[in-house]
């Protein structure tokens, strides 16, 4: 698992909130906060959400021999 956690204004959010496509110059790419059917509210977080500014924090585990400084 790539994602390891996600929060936005301080609540958790979940891969399922991630749209995935491909782009032919960066690859496998991400898109959060999209539309979508299949979440409650279309899916869209707005930013003033839980008292926030908008603020989304990913954290990531990358295998060590993946790591790119």
């Amino acid at each position: 698992v790539l994602l390891y956690r996600c929060r936005f204004n301080g609540e958790a959010c979940f891969t399922n909130e991630f749209l995935s496509f491909d782009s032919s110059l960066y690859g496998r790419c991400f898109t959060f906060n999209a539309k979508m059917k299949n979440l409650p509210n279309d899916g869209i977080r707005y930013s003033h959400l839980y008292g926030g500014k908008g603020e989304l924090i990913l954290e990531f585990y990358i295998h060590r021999h993946q790591y790119v400084p």
